[in-house]
């Protein structure tokens, strides 16, 4: 399948290229991985020390992408984060702007409630990242895992279509669905929270959602 190979190409290979040639010429190294490492069983947030069982070939080219990179520097930060968003047009497939586009339309919502996920507003996680930089020297060799923080744990795709309506002052019904149920080319971990135990804190998810919301409206 040429999709599988160009994942793995670029996710796990090339990323493990560049690893190579930072670690020659002794140049600060950060990738980006994804929460899909994990295969969504546990019950809980997971933490940078659990076992990765990806269960789809996007988080399986990220994990092998992960230990490639570990093994071609050993300073390398690798930063795992989840349900990314933003303002870059040319990508705007992500959840968040789904959602959005589903209640301008009028479409029907019927949105997955039984799987629980923390979205990142990729300005925040970029602002995080400039932060390491800074301070690479605390981080070096560190799987960190940085996304939108959240006061309840973890928030179902379901939540955040509520959360979107209040803020376009919109009312529409929205009809629960789940996982299982769900139609996706790839399979998706049930509970992909991140636990994060660094001293880098990103901003709450609804006051980040709510700043993009009202950027895009």
């Amino acid at each position: 399948d040429e999709g599988m190979e160009e994942n793995f190409l670029v996710n796990a290979w090339w990323a493990a290229n560049i690893a190579r040639v930072a670690s020659i010429f002794d140049i600060p190294y950060i990738s980006f991985s994804t929460n899909y490492v994990f295969d969504g069983r546990k019950e809980g947030d997971y933490k940078t020390t659990d076992i990765p069982h990806p269960i789809n070939h996007y988080g399986m080219a990220k994990y092998l992408g992960e230990k490639m990179i570990q093994r071609e520097y050993s300073d390398a930060i690798i930063i795992r984060t989840s349900t990314l968003y933003g303002w870059d047009i040319s990508v705007r497939k992500h959840l968040i702007w789904v959602l959005y586009k589903k209640i301008i339309t009028g479409e029907l919502l019927s949105i997955v409630d039984d799987q629980t996920i923390l979205p990142t507003l990729t300005t925040d996680l970029a602002v995080a990242t400039k932060h390491i930089l800074e301070r690479k020297d605390d981080y070096l060799g560190s799987i960190l895992h940085l996304t939108n923080s959240s006061d309840a744990w973890g928030i179902s795709p379901y939540n955040i279509a509520w959360q979107l309506l209040d803020f376009m002052g919109v009312k529409r019904k929205i009809e629960p669905t789940s996982l299982e149920q769900y139609v996706s080319k790839a399979k998706r971990p049930k509970n992909s929270v991140l636990e994060n135990t660094s001293d880098i804190v990103l901003p709450n998810w609804k006051e980040s959602l709510r700043k993009y919301i009202d950027s895009i409206q």
